[in-house]
């Protein structure tokens, strides 16, 4: 197993990795393949937002991000408040698997 960050790829990766992440069965998984295929991730997040994959071989088993800004924005919170951790996701054949 490996992790490794999306924004380090090849493009044809990248590619390969949307694809993976559209076929998740959350919602959210799906908006952020949309945000991935738009470019906006570091736009709507920041641009030192990143997007780490756990990955086995070529099975994409989880993902999630690290970023500047979060969807909620409350303005009582500190701007120190970062990095915001999002789009946690492992898929369901691997959850609850501590063998991976």
């Amino acid at each position: 197993m490996k992790v490794i960050e999306y924004f380090e790829q090849t493009n044809e990766l990248q590619k390969y990795l949307r694809e993976q992440i559209l076929q998740g069965d959350w919602r959210a998984a799906k908006y952020l393949y949309e945000v991935l295929e738009r470019g906006q991730l570091k736009e709507r997040y920041g641009e030192s937002t990143r997007l780490l994959l756990l990955m086995k071989e070529t099975n994409l088993l989880a993902f999630c991000t690290l970023a500047e800004r979060d969807e909620i924005v409350q303005e009582e919170m500190s701007p120190d408040m970062k990095p915001w951790i999002g789009f946690v996701y492992t898929y369901p054949e691997h959850r609850g698997n501590t063998s991976v």
